[in-house]
C-alpha cells in the first residue's frame, strides 16, 4: 500500500515537473525535445514514463480548457510532436485529417493561452453556507478570494494501465536515424575510395603491360628488317668458302642472291 501511494505521488511530481517546464517554453513562443523533457524529469529516453507523463498532462490540461499541453514536445529534426500526440488527440475527441494543420494550431492555441492573449477559464467559486452569522458572511467573500480554485494543479490519477497509453517513444528513435544515416554514407565513402584504388592499380599494370608489349613488338619488327641482310652476308660467307675450296680464290659475287 505504502509503495503504491510512494508511486502515485512520484507521478504526480512528474507531472508538475513537465507541466512547469512546457508553460514556460509555451510563455517564450518555444518548444522542448523529447530528450529534453526526459532529462529535465531525470528520465531515460525510452521510458515509458516521458510518454504518460506528457500524455497526462495534456489530458488534464485539455479539460481545463487549455489546450494538449504536450504539443510543444517534439521530435528533434522533424519539429513536429510522434505519432502518438495525434492518437491521443484523437481519442480526445479532436477531428483533423491534415496533422500538420492540427498540429500549427493546437500550438498557436496553446501559446496563445499562456501568453496572456486568451484569459483563463473562471475558477468554480465555493457554495455559501444557507445560514451564516453576519461576521462568517462579511469574512467568507475575502477568503473565496484568496484562495481560488485550481483545477489545472490536480492532475487527474494515472489510468489502470499506463502502458496502454499512446506511445511517443519513437521520437528518440527518429533522432537516430540521422547518425546511422551518416555511419552509412561514411561506410560507402571508404568503399569508393578502396574501389578507385583498385581501378587505378589495375589501370597501371595494363598500362605497364601495354607498354611492354608495344616493346616486344617494335624489337621483333628490327629484328625482321634486318633478316634479308643477315642473309645475304651468310650466302656471301657460303659462296666464298665453296669458291676457295675449288680453287676460285675469290668470292662469285654473281652467286649473290640480291
Amino acid at each position: 500500500m505504502c509503495a503504491a501511494t510512494a508511486e502515485g505521488g512520484r507521478q504526480d511530481d512528474l507531472q508538475a515537473r513537465a507541466r512547469d517546464i512546457l508553460i514556460e517554453r509555451a510563455r517564450a513562443g518555444e518548444t522542448a525535445s523529447y530528450a529534453e523533457m526526459a532529462a529535465a524529469l531525470d528520465l531515460s529516453p525510452q521510458s515509458p514514463r516521458v510518454t504518460e507523463t506528457l500524455n497526462e498532462v495534456s489530458r488534464s490540461e485539455d479539460a481545463a480548457g487549455r489546450g494538449m499541453l504536450s504539443v510543444l514536445v517534439v521530435r528533434g529534426r522533424q519539429g513536429t510532436p510522434g505519432s502518438g500526440f495525434y492518437t491521443l488527440a484523437r481519442e480526445l475527441g479532436r477531428e483533423f485529417d491534415d496533422e500538420e494543420q492540427f498540429f500549427n494550431e493546437e500550438r498557436a492555441r496553446v501559446n496563445a493561452h499562456w501568453q496572456g492573449q486568451q484569459e483563463e477559464p473562471p475558477a468554480t467559486a465555493p457554495e455559501e453556507p444557507e445560514e451564516a452569522d453576519a461576521a462568517t458572511a462579511e469574512e467568507s467573500p475575502a477568503v473565496t478570494m484568496e484562495v481560488p480554485a485550481q483545477p489545472a494543479e490536480q492532475p487527474e490519477p494515472p489510468p489502470a494501465e499506463p502502458a496502454a497509453a499512446p506511445s511517443q517513444t519513437d521520437a528518440p528513435e527518429a533522432e537516430a536515424v540521422p547518425a546511422q544515416a551518416e555511419a552509412s554514407l561514411q561506410q560507402q565513402a571508404r568503399e569508393v575510395a578502396s574501389r578507385s584504388k583498385e581501378i587505378a592499380a589495375d589501370g597501371a599494370r595494363k598500362a605497364k603491360d601495354g607498354a611492354r608489349k608495344a616493346w616486344d613488338s617494335a624489337r621483333k619488327a628490327v629484328n625482321d628488317a634486318q633478316i634479308p641482310e643477315r642473309g645475304r652476308r651468310l650466302w656471301r660467307s657460303i659462296s666464298n668458302s665453296i669458291s676457295r675450296r675449288r680453287g676460285g680464290g675469290g668470292s662469285n659475287s654473281d652467286s649473290d642472291p640480291s
